[in-house]
């Protein structure tokens, strides 16, 4: 009896395509595994039911906003998610025709998922420089509500020399605060943020 050599190594030629497939499904999973261990992911949520539907914009806080370096997405569900492979200050905003009502928010876009809530009130958590950053803004705020009150004292005449003495005292200690939070934290993105502003 007589084998036939091309159907014989037909099936070869077969297994050896599989094995090659194979090899290369496995190179490529374990090439997206890496990167998405570098990966930020946000995962936002918008409270305002009238922004469904509309553009939402993660936009590097210094350098070039074109583009390259701007990513959108649409809110759908009251929900919307970024994905960002850089570590760096980032504005998360709606179309300035949409912004009434909400608050744009800086984040970190570090590895790891960063939880983010749009609203009058908006915040950042799930990373360590994201909740350092959340406490920060938190006190920032806290700060400027008592520095407004006590300017909305003067009644929009002449600050007196008592009020203007207040008023340099509670900008001292928000400065104070924002130096010992920088001056107690690891070296990154939010400590170099804190640095050149303050």
């Amino acid at each position: 009896m007589r084998i036939n050599r091309k159907t014989q190594s037909l099936p070869i030629k077969k297994l050896l395509i599989c094995a090659l497939l194979v090899s290369g499904l496995v190179t490529y999973a374990g090439c997206a595994k890496k990167n998405t261990k570098n990966e930020c992911r946000i995962h936002g949520i918008v409270t305002d039911k009238s922004k469904e539907g509309k553009k939402i914009f993660l936009v590097p806080l210094t350098g070039a906003q074109d583009a390259a370096h701007v990513d959108s997405t649409v809110i759908t569900g009251g929900k919307f998610e970024f994905t960002a492979d850089t570590a760096e200050m980032k504005v998360i905003r709606l179309d300035y025709h949409f912004r009434d009502n909400v608050q744009e928010l800086l984040v970190v876009s570090e590895p790891g998922d960063v939880y983010v809530t749009i609203s009058s009130n908006s915040t950042t958590s799930g990373t360590p420089q994201n909740d350092s950053l959340q406490v920060w803004k938190n006190h920032i705020m806290a700060f400027g509500a008592r520095f407004n009150e006590l300017r909305r004292s003067a009644h929009g005449g002449a600050i007196p020399d008592t009020l203007m003495t207040k008023l340099k005292a509670v900008q001292k200690e928000q400065l104070d605060y924002t130096h010992r939070m920088r001056d107690n934290m690891k070296r990154g993105v939010f400590y170099n943020f804190l640095k050149a502003g303050y």
